[in-house]
């Protein structure tokens, strides 16, 4: 489709207004083709977008070339109506799809929350990779259920939110988790470190100890000198 055509197209199936936004924007030839394609609603956000037009046309391109799908285009592009923080992160994310460090759409998940999150997208894509987070759709990260579980039992303070809405406080976690919300809470320092102990083979063991210390306000520093403790115990033997 040449540009005059996806104009035509644009102005007979989105109407002379809509055309005039996008026109205005300066995107380039394939955005111009890629939004003549969308029906009239999902066309709205190129015209309702505070990306930059070189941003545009940076995700149309990777769409366009099969490194994201129509659907995380739109989800990228449905968040980017409301901000723009993450553009100066745009390549990354593409890069690191190209690069087969994660599946699209844990990075368009990833790249949606670097819009709301106050780190950047490789400090977010650090924290997913180590496990102890997942990026929900809702442009949030999430403790993971396992290390939230953990956190609960040892009474750090934990908040949900459920589908984006306003975060409270947990009371049941695995109500939480039930309902698929997303989890926040303890410093990443605490969350990463526990996230570490979790897949030492005495975890189990090392579990029941730390949670019968009963520490109101526990750190990494406290994880790392109860674990300390933990390995210099001497072995109970059993009873005959």
């Amino acid at each position: 489709m040449t540009r005059d055509e996806a104009i035509e197209q644009i102005a007979e199936t989105q109407g002379g207004q809509a055309l005039a936004a996008v026109i205005a924007k300066g995107y380039d030839d394939n955005t111009i083709s890629v939004i003549a394609a969308a029906d009239k609603k999902k066309a709205k956000v190129f015209t309702d977008t505070m990306y930059s037009a070189e941003t545009v046309d940076t995700l149309t391109k990777a769409y366009s070339e099969k490194i994201i799908d129509g659907a995380d285009l739109l989800h990228v592009m449905r968040y980017s109506t409301f901000r723009n923080g993450n553009e100066v992160d745009v390549k990354k994310y593409i890069e690191c799809i190209k690069g087969g460090g994660m599946s699209r759409k844990t990075a368009t998940n990833i790249f949606v929350a670097d819009n709301y999150e106050s780190e950047d997208f490789d400090a977010l894509a650090n924290k997913v990779k180590s496990g102890a987070y997942f990026p929900t759709k809702y442009g949030t990260l999430s403790l993971s259920y396992e290390v939230a579980r953990v956190l609960f039992k040892l009474k750090v303070p934990l908040r949900a939110s459920r589908k984006g809405h306003i975060p409270s406080g947990v009371i049941n976690v695995e109500d939480s988790i039930r309902y698929g919300d997303c989890i926040r809470g303890g410093s990443t320092k605490l969350v990463q470190t526990i996230c570490e102990y979790m897949s030492k083979d005495d975890w189990n063991s090392f579990y029941k100890y730390l949670v019968s210390k009963e520490n109101e306000d526990i750190s990494s520093e406290d994880v790392e000198k109860y674990y300390s403790e933990f390995k210099a115990a001497p072995v109970r033997s059993k009873k005959r």
